[in-house]
């Protein structure tokens, strides 16, 4: 059984393959098109997991899209006539862009891929999620909990997931929304919605939630696990470019203009006490739905999807304080996960899925981040010598850019596309912002730890092994780790943390084992270059990989990086395949 899963059309484009209920492949858009988001049809991607199975299009037995457009187009309709004359504005827009492409994607996905439009199927948009959060889990049972922006009509989903099948238990409709609430917010703060809300998380470290209470009389937590979201302040049923209105300026004050200053050090605090409330009131609003869950389901395990499930400041305190005992996080929670839950979803409706242990199944050892006649690269083919070297050059105080096998199904891919500095440096943020481009100086970096060394210097709890190894969880750290890891440690007392074992990982796990071996501390801190002006890396098809460990100040290669993108566009071996943006 062969099945294609696709996500495209908003934000995300991705797709998956599944093959016999094992992963083959998934990848986003963006990494093709290197355009963060890309929403177009993700043809490239599609082709790019073909090609990893070996196999053409009209091999397949189904392609699965991730939501069923019909009914979303249904809700978008009935919320702009019933807002009328508010949603004037944006009526046509919305219409031409429905009834220009997003209404045809059946016929869409046969004329893309050629094949015939009666494998084209659909699914639910939280059906997706769910089987994206509970197939990869390895749970014989759980509970699923979806908390979203908007699929269809569902914003808030919950299932029984119990030997490989997924149960509808109940669901929450637009416009009671807790992600498009915490766009909302975003926006409100300056950000862009759908995009920065990890920005509003890290920014509510440095705040105080005093505006806690007024946002709970707009977002009531209501009994049986129901939330409630009060629509007067907000403009979702009928525009999708500014999501909130004056009612929310009178209730929090004026709106910070994008790129305006934000003062973290304790002046004018009222945008990051906005943040720690907004962050309070999800953190309340998941505690009540996970207790409702834990109520109806009965398991102590959990799944947790959605977009909700990137913020792992509230996952870690779900984790902590909530009802149950293990947890398992989508790895890409957005929409472009759900191009992978479309496809598990329909492959499990022929057969059990198989599990992996681990998300490394995006573009492969092929492709080089930097070409290999860049000045001063080396190549490395002895065992351990690779991490050995990283381990010295840290300890150096350099910045090292590490890139490694096939890249993450994850938001960030630590250990394959990877920033690292040494933690024990208290600028450690400002060296590697000054090396990532258009970086907020207030966000934090992750904490990556051995699995040994991680209870050392972080509360690690039991039961959520799955969501650490993916870095979905933020934990408080112990007394003395502020001072022995300075670079770690957030606002809060918090820090991001990977936690890494030898058996899912065991090069990055024998790099901070040789960092540990020199220095006693087997944590480094790290960011996927994601926006990076510069990946000091390299991936050697002919060796285990390839490092160069940057100074203060590096030499540039825009010259040979230039040439090398130009030779492999004009590869016609390797034309389709474009370096990933990571």
């Amino acid at each position: 059984m062969k099945v294609l899963g696709l996500s495209a059309f908003h934000r995300n484009a991705a797709a998956a393959l599944v093959v016999d209920g094992v992963v083959v492949a998934a990848i986003e858009e963006e990494r093709f098109t290197r355009k963060l988001g890309e929403s177009r049809f993700p043809i490239r991607a599609a082709q790019f997991c073909l090609a990893e199975a070996g196999i053409s299009a009209v091999e397949l037995d189904e392609v699965v899209f991730y939501q069923k457009p019909l009914r979303r187009f249904e809700r978008t309709l009935a919320s702009l006539i019933g807002s009328f004359p508010s949603s004037a504005r944006c009526f046509s827009k919305q219409m031409f862009a429905w009834l220009g492409e997003r209404l045809w994607i059946k016929g869409r996905i046969s004329g893309e891929l050629g094949v015939d439009p009666n494998r084209v199927r659909f699914c639910a948009h939280h059906h997706a999620h769910a089987a994206a959060a509970f197939l990869p889990s390895g749970f014989a049972d759980a509970a699923v909990l979806v908390v979203d922006g908007v699929g269809e009509w569902a914003t808030t989903s919950l299932w029984r997931g119990r030997d490989g099948e997924l149960e509808p238990l109940g669901e929450q409709l637009f416009p009671d929304s807790l992600g498009l609430f915490q766009s909302a917010l975003t926006q409100y703060l300056g950000f862009e919605p759908e995009k920065d809300e990890h920005k509003l998380e890290a920014l509510a470290a440095y705040g105080t939630p005093r505006f806690a209470d007024r946002l709970l009389e707009v977002v009531r937590l209501e009994p049986h696990g129901v939330i409630s979201i009060d629509p007067a302040p907000f403009r979702f049923r009928f525009d999708g470019d500014l999501l909130f209105g004056p009612g929310l300026v009178e209730l929090l004050g004026p709106v910070r203009i994008p790129g305006g200053p934000l003062d973290t050090s304790g002046g004018d605090s009222r945008f990051v006490d906005v943040a720690a409330s907004v962050q309070e009131v999800l953190e309340r609003a998941l505690l009540h739905l996970a207790k409702h869950a834990h109520e109806v389901v009965g398991s102590p395990r959990l799944c947790v999807g959605g977009c909700l499930a990137l913020n792992a400041t509230a996952l870690g305190r779900l984790h902590s304080e909530g009802p149950f005992d293990e947890l398992f996080v989508e790895s890409l929670a957005h929409d472009g996960g759900a191009a992978l839950g479309a496809a598990l979803l329909s492959a499990s409706m022929h057969g059990p899925v198989r599990t992996r242990d681990d998300d490394w199944i995006g573009l492969g050892d092929e492709v080089r981040l930097v070409a290999e006649e860049t000045p001063g690269l080396e190549r490395e083919d002895a065992p351990g010598r690779l991490e050995a070297r990283v381990a010295e050059a840290l300890e150096a105080g350099a910045l090292v850019g590490y890139v490694r096998g096939r890249s993450a199904w994850s938001p960030d891919a630590l250990g394959r596309r990877s920033l690292f500095v040494d933690p024990r440096r208290a600028d450690a943020r400002r060296a590697l912002n000054d090396r990532v481009a258009r970086r907020d100086p207030f966000l934090p970096l992750r904490a990556v730890a051995t699995r040994e060394a991680a209870a050392r210097f972080f509360e690690v709890p039991d039961g959520a092994d799955a969501a650490l190894r993916g870095g979905s969880l933020v934990l408080r750290a112990r007394p003395g780790t502020v001072d022995s890891l300075p670079a770690v440690v957030h606002a809060n007392g918090t820090a991001r943390v990977q936690v890494v074992d030898a058996r899912t990982q065991p090069e990055l796990h024998r790099l901070l084992s040789a960092f540990d071996a020199r220095t006693g501390v087997a944590v480094a801190r790290g960011s996927g270059p994601r926006r990076a002006r510069r990946t000091a890396g390299a991936r050697s098809p002919r060796s285990p990989a390839a490092l160069r460990a940057h100074g203060p100040r590096p030499a540039r290669a825009r010259g040979s990086l230039a040439r090398a993108r130009a030779r492999r566009r004009d590869d016609p071996l390797i034309s389709r395949r474009v370096a990933p943006r990571r």
